[in-house]
């Protein structure tokens, strides 16, 4: 197994692994596909600009690789804890939308040309949800300790609605 640290560092994915894991029933698993292993958990995925280009949210950055090749493009340090499935990328305009928390307080990320801005933060307490996009520009992050969805302006950032889940909003 020391081999195997050895081999994958945070840059580099490895696409092989010895030991591919053993599901609870104690059968051996090999998965199918091309593999990319990467260290820590991964909370989400997205394809990008073109099917080649793959977005990964992991525990701490945010990855653009070529999948194919197995190369990483760029990597973004995320400075907070990664949202669930909190991954969604916009191809008008290029970016990804992550939803992350930092010191218990949930925000809205864009990243673009190598770098993470905040869009929107302190819009909700400790964890997020998956990020969705409107065509009308909204990003929609569920604020999962909250009880609560926020309504981003994607672009300017503004901040119109928080609005908790059983409000009559949501029933027709």
């Amino acid at each position: 197994m020391s081999a195997l640290a050895a081999a994958q560092t945070a840059e580099t994915p490895i696409r092989a692994v010895t030991d591919s894991g053993v599901v609870t029933t104690r059968q051996a698993i090999t998965p199918a596909g091309t593999q990319a292993v990467f260290q820590g958990r991964v909370y989400g995925l997205a394809f990008g600009a073109s099917s080649g280009e793959l977005w990964v949210l992991n525990a701490g950055q945010v990855f653009r690789m070529d999948w194919r090749n197995n190369r990483i493009l760029d990597r973004v340090p995320l400075g907070g804890s990664p949202g669930l499935q909190g991954i969604q990328f916009e191809p008008e305009s290029g970016r990804v939308y992550v939803s992350s928390s930092e010191h218990d307080k949930v925000r809205l990320l864009a990243i673009a040309n190598g770098r993470a801005d905040v869009v929107a933060g302190d819009i909700g307490r400790q964890i997020a949800g998956a990020v969705a996009l409107t065509s009308r520009g909204l990003a929609v992050v569920p604020l999962i300790f909250d009880d609560k969805v926020a309504l981003v302006e994607a672009v300017s950032g503004t901040f119109p609605k928080v609005l908790r889940l059983r409000d009559s909003v949501w029933r027709r």
